[in-house]
C-alpha cells in the first residue's frame, strides 16, 4: 500500500503537542453552547480563551510545517529510484497535483515552454515500449530487469521546445518531488525518445498532443512502489554509491 510519508510525522508533532490545547478547546465550545445564561463577563472570558487556544493551535500547525518541510528535504537525499510499480491507478486528484506542480515550476522569463501529457493508457505505453526495442541494437538491455515506459500505471511526458531543455527539467523535478510527497514511487527516463523523436514522431505527437514545435524530453513514471521484485537498485546491477560531497561541490565565501 502506498505511503504518504509525512502522515506519521504530522501525526506525532500533532499529537503531543496539540493534545493540551485540543482538550481546552472542546471544553471551552462545550460550555459557551450549553450555558444560555452567561454574563457578558463570561461571554468576554470565553472568547479570550478560544482567542488563546486558536494562538496555540496557530503556534503548533507552525512547528508541525517547519518540522515536515526539513523531514521532506532530508528525505529528497535518500530516496532512490523506483524500480518496482504496483498496478493500482494514481488517483485523478493526485494527478492533478502532480502536472500543477509541473506548470508552476520556474522557467527562464517565465516562458513555460513546456508540455505534459499524462498517459494512463497500458497500451499506449506498451507500443511505445514495443516501439522502442525496434530501435535498439540487439541485446542492447542487457537482459537486466528494471522499470520501463510500460511498467508504471502512470507516466508523465515532458516535450520542450528546442533550448528549453532546461526548464523542462526544472518542471520534472517539481513534479517528481510532488509525487513523492504524495507517498509514489518514481522514475525518471528519457530513452522513449527512441521511439517519440524517431520515426513515428509525428504520429506519436498528434496522439499524445504533443505541440508541433516540441520534442519529447523525457518521462517520469510514477506509481506505488512495490518490493516483490528481485532487483532492489537505482542503476543497472545494483545499488550505486554517490560521488563524495567535496568532489562535487564548491563554496565561496
Amino acid at each position: 500500500m502506498k505511503k504518504r510519508w509525512m502522515i506519521s510525522l504530522l501525526l506525532a508533532v500533532a499529537l503531543t503537542g496539540c493534545s493540551t490545547a485540543v482538550a481546552e478547546t472542546t471544553a471551552a465550545t462545550t460550555e459557551a453552547f450549553e450555558s444560555e445564561t452567561s454574563t457578558d463577563a463570561e461571554t468576554a472570558a470565553t472568547e479570550e480563551q478560544a482567542g488563546d487556544t486558536r494562538e496555540a493551535a496557530d503556534t503548533v500547525q507552525e512547528s508541525v510545517n517547519t518540522v515536515s518541510n526539513e523531514a521532506f528535504a532530508q528525505y529528497l537525499t535518500e530516496v532512490k529510484t523506483n524500480q518496482y510499480f504496483e498496478d493500482t491507478p494514481v488517483s485523478e486528484e493526485d494527478m492533478r497535483t502532480i502536472l500543477e506542480a509541473g506548470i508552476n515550476a520556474q522557467s527562464g522569463m517565465n516562458m513555460q515552454n513546456w508540455h505534459f501529457t499524462a498517459v494512463t493508457s497500458h497500451d499506449v505505453l506498451q507500443q511505445i515500449a514495443d516501439d522502442m526495442s525496434a530501435g535498439l541494437p540487439a541485446g542492447a538491455m542487457g537482459g537486466i530487469a528494471k522499470a520501463g515506459i510500460a511498467d508504471a500505471p502512470l507516466a508523465i511526458l515532458i516535450s520542450c521546445g528546442d533550448g528549453k531543455e532546461y526548464d523542462a527539467g526544472l518542471a520534472t523535478q517539481a513534479m517528481n518531488s510532488a509525487a513523492l510527497a504524495l507517498g509514489y514511487g518514481t522514475k525518471i527516463v528519457s530513452s522513449p525518445s527512441i521511439a517519440l523523436n524517431g520515426e513515428k514522431q509525428a504520429e506519436y505527437k498528434a496522439q499524445l498532443g504533443i505541440p508541433d514545435e516540441m520534442a519529447f524530453v523525457g518521462a517520469i513514471l510514477i506509481g506505488e512502489a512495490t518490493d516483490t521484485g528481485t532487483l532492489d537498485a537505482d542503476a543497472v546491477t545494483g545499488p550505486t554509491e554517490r560521488n563524495d560531497f567535496s568532489e562535487m561541490t564548491t563554496f565561496v565565501n
